[in-house]
């Protein structure tokens, strides 16, 4: 039987492979958290999913993992959270949207509410309000792309 992370980080991993007149090379990185990987040596993100098929959905941050976004992100300039949510659909957040939401602090653990109502973006809120924009089922791929881009004209 195929497990639910296997299912949910193949349609992460396959967003990656697949995108459009790109060549991606995708490593795990070994920081002592699972589901953290780096594409084209320049782009951490870290996979995060939810077996519900229905929203509202949560997810908690750990303060170690809360610490090692910041590190990777100080390192490679960006740090992408993708979440799998259920059957629904995939949604990223770049690091500093993710900050606006559950800030930093020294709490043991921060948490952050998603909800998609039928054919809509995702909205999410955490401990510091809400996003300021809503996010689209196809925000990793943008992501991505825009990212590939501005290495193009570098």
């Amino acid at each position: 039987m195929i497990s639910d992370s296997f299912r949910y980080y193949g349609c992460v991993l396959y967003q990656v492979i697949e995108q459009p007149d790109q060549h991606a090379t995708i490593q795990r990185l070994n920081c002592n958290i699972l589901n953290l990987y780096l594409v084209n040596d320049d782009l951490p993100f870290y996979i995060k999913y939810s077996t519900n098929r229905t929203g509202p959905w949560s997810s908690s941050f750990q303060l170690t993992h809360q610490e090692r976004q910041k590190e990777l992100f100080d390192i490679y300039r960006e740090y992408i959270t993708v979440f799998v949510y259920g059957h629904v659909g995939i949604a990223a957040r770049l690091y500093a949207e993710l900050q606006r939401v559950i800030g930093v602090s020294s709490r043991l653990q921060e948490d952050e509410s998603i909800q998609r109502r039928h054919n809509k973006m995702y909205q999410i809120k955490g401990r510091n309000g809400a996003l300021d924009r809503n996010i689209s089922r196809s925000s990793f791929s943008e992501i991505l792309k825009n990212h590939a881009e501005r290495l193009m004209h570098k």
